[in-house]
């Protein structure tokens, strides 16, 4: 009787998930699917982690990586790169986040990723995107793509014309905007 409680349980879950779940969006319903990464992450190699925070790290699994979440806890979500078979520790940091783990998930990967969106971006945004740096002359767009979302407590709206980023636990650098493009990178 208690498993099949249990199994009614998962089941009412998993199809809460499923409802909610609108076009390209992901459920914790869809881990061990591939998925897409809709942002340049920099991951930190040498202890294969990344986190929400952001921080730049020296690792780079460019945009529209196919990728597959294996794992979602309350903590960290398990990511495998399924162009290198690398799997990181993806870890929340709940201070940095504005809205649930599904969310700002929702905001990274996705079930479709249309890489020729980058051609309808300028050429430094496309130069930036492709080496997942940020360089003056970039756009707003060119910047997500290339470097990600800064961390939402220190920049809680993507209209402000200055987006904080951090290197690591350390070191943090600003880029400025005039006009939606980069006039300035504040280290």
């Amino acid at each position: 009787m208690k498993k099949i409680i249990k199994a009614a349980g998962v089941m009412a879950v998993i199809m809460i998930g499923i409802l909610a779940c609108g076009p390209g969006r992901i459920e914790y319903a869809n881990a061990n699917k591939q998925l897409y990464t809709l942002v340049n992450l920099h991951p930190d190699e040498v202890h294969a982690r990344m986190y929400s925070v952001n921080y730049q790290r020296e690792g780079l699994i460019k945009y529209c990586t196919p990728v597959t979440i294996t794992k979602v806890t309350s903590k960290a979500a398990v990511i495998r790169d399924d162009s290198t078979g690398k799997t990181y520790q993806y870890i929340f940091h709940m201070r940095s986040m504005s809205k649930s783990q599904q969310e700002h998930l929702n905001k990274i990967f996705a079930t479709a990723c249309d890489p020729s969106l980058i051609e309808k971006l300028s050429e430094d945004d496309q130069k930036g995107i492709d080496i997942g740096t940020v360089s003056v002359g970039m756009t707003k767009d060119g910047v997500l793509i290339a470097i990600g979302y800064p961390p939402e407590h220190e920049t809680p709206s993507l209209e402000q014309d200055r987006w904080k980023y951090w290197t690591n636990r350390m070191a943090t650098f600003v880029v400025v905007f005039k006009d939606g493009v980069v006039v300035d990178i504040i280290r």
